[in-house]
C-alpha cells in the first residue's frame, strides 16, 4: 500500500504538505499540488475512504482550529525515557504527523510523574480538554510493577493501545503482527535457498511478544518435518560461544534473531556472514545505516494507524474500556540486506500463509 509517507519521500515534501495537497488545500502552492498528485499517481496511491470521510468531517466542523490535545502515555523512570525506545519514538512521530492532519496535537503524558497523583492526574488531563489517549508500551519499571497496568481513570477517554502490553485493562489495541512477520521471513529465506533456519530469542522478548513469533516458527517447523532437528535457542543474555555451537551441532545456514547484537556476537566468533551461515532480524532497527536483512516492521505506520483509530473513537463519543476490544495488525516488510544471499533454488512460490501441516 502506497503511504503518505512514500509520496513525501518521493517529492522531496513533508507528509503534512502531502496531506494538505492531495485535498487540494489554497495553503499549498499550486505547483507543489501539481508535483504532489503526480507523484501519487505515479506510485499508484489509492486514498482511504474511511480516513478521507473522517477527515471530510473534521473539516465541516472546523475541528482544526480547536487546538485539542490527544495524550500520549509514557511509563519509563524519567519523562523522556519513552525516546530511549527506538520503536516508541516512531510511533509518536507518526502519531504525531497524523494528529497534526486531524487538528490534534500530540502531547506526551508521564503517567508515572511523582509529583502528580493518580487523581491529580485526571484533573490535569481533564484540563487540558484531553478526551482520548495513545498508551504507548510500558517502560520497565510499569511492566514489573502494579500487575502490568496504569492507574487511569480510562471511563473518561477514548484510548487505543500501542504494543499490547498492559494487563488490565484489554483496550483496543495496534501492533505490529508478529506472527505473519515470521511466515514472511522464513518464506524469503527459503527461496533464498536456505533450509535450515535457526531462531534465537531472550525468553522475556517471547514473553512480552506473547509467544506469536515462536508460534509461527513451530508452525513451519511443523510443516517442513523439522520438529526434533531445530531446537530454538533461548537465552537471558546471549552467549558468543553459545550461539557458534547452536549453529554448528543443528547445522543450522541461516539465523533468526531479534538483536542485533547477535549479528555482532557470531561475527567476534569468527563465522562469516553471510558466507558461513546467513542472518536476519525479526525486528530489523528503521535506519538507512542498518545493513541486515530482515523484517521492518514498519512503526511510524502503527503510530499513524492508531490515530486514525482513536480520532474515529472520540469523533464517535465511544469512551471507557470497550466491552469487546479489538486488535489491528499493520504487516511488517521484508528488506534485504548484505548479511543473507542466494544459496540455492527457490523451495516454494506458496507462501506459508496458505500451507496446511500434514497428516
Amino acid at each position: 500500500m502506497v503511504t503518505l509517507r512514500d509520496i513525501a519521500e518521493k517529492a522531496g515534501v513533508s507528509r503534512m504538505t502531502v496531506s494538505l495537497a492531495l485535498r487540494g488545500d489554497p495553503r499549498v502552492a499550486e505547483k507543489t499540488r501539481e508535483k504532489v498528485r503526480s507523484v501519487a499517481k505515479k506510485l499508484g496511491y489509492i486514498p482511504n475512504p474511511n480516513v478521507s470521510t473522517l477527515m471530510s468531517e473534521v473539516a465541516k466542523t472546523h475541528y482544526k482550529e480547536s487546538g485539542e490535545r490527544l495524550a500520549f502515555f509514557t511509563s519509563h523512570t524519567t519523562a523522556m525515557g519513552w525516546k530511549q525506545s527506538d520503536h516508541i519514538r516512531k510511533y509518536y512521530e507518526g502519531a504525531s504527523v497524523r494528529a497534526m492532519e486531524y487538528g490534534y496535537v500530540l502531547e506526551p503524558i508521564w503517567t508515572l510523574d511523582p509529583s502528580l497523583s493518580p487523581a491529580k492526574l485526571m484533573r490535569v488531563l481533564w484540563a487540558r480538554g484531553i478526551k482520548g489517549g495513545l498508551v504507548a508500551p510500558l517502560g520497565p519499571e510499569a511492566r514489573s510493577q502494579n500487575g502490568r497496568t496504569l492507574e487511569i481513570d480510562w471511563s473518561r477517554f477514548a484510548v487505543v493501545e500501542l504494543d499490547e502490553t498492559l494487563a488490565a485493562p484489554k483496550l483496543t489495541c495496534v501492533r505490529h503482527g508478529h506472527y505473519n512477520g515470521m511466515l514472511l521471513l522464513l518464506h524469503e529465506l527459503e527461496n533464498l535457498g536456505y533450509r535450515r533456519i535457526g531462531l534465537t530469542m531472550s525468553r522475556q522478548t517471547d514473553l512480552s511478544t506473547r509467544h506469536r513469533w515462536y508460534s509461527a516458527y513451530m508452525f513451519w517447523r511443523k510443516i517442513r518435518e523439522l520438529d526434533d532437528s531445530l531446537p530454538v535457542l533461548f537465552y537471558e543474555q546471549p552467549e558468543a560461544r553459545e550461539l557458534k555451537q547452536w549453529i554448528r551441532a543443528n547445522d543450522i545456514d541461516a539465523v533468526a534473531a531479534v538483536d542485533e547484537i547477535i549479528h555482532d556476537a557470531l561475527i567476534a566468533e569468527g563465522i562469516s556472514i553471510p558466507g558461513d551461515v546467513g542472518f536476519c532480524l525479526l525486528d530489523r532497527p528503521e535506519k538507512k545505516t542498518c545493513r541486515i536483512s530482515g523484517i521492518s516492521q514498519n512503526s511510524r505506520l502503527v503510530g499513524e494507524s492508531s490515530v486514525d483509530i482513536l480520532v474515529g473513537l472520540v469523533r464517535r463519543g465511544q469512551v471507557g474500556i470497550p466491552e469487546h476490544p479489538s486488535q489491528w495488525l499493520c504487516s511488517g516488510t521484508w528488506v534485504v540486506g548484505e548479511t543473507t544471499c542466494r544459496i540455492g533454488d527457490v523451495l516454494d512460490e506458496q507462501p506459508l500463509f496458505d500451507r496446511t501441516v500434514a497428516t
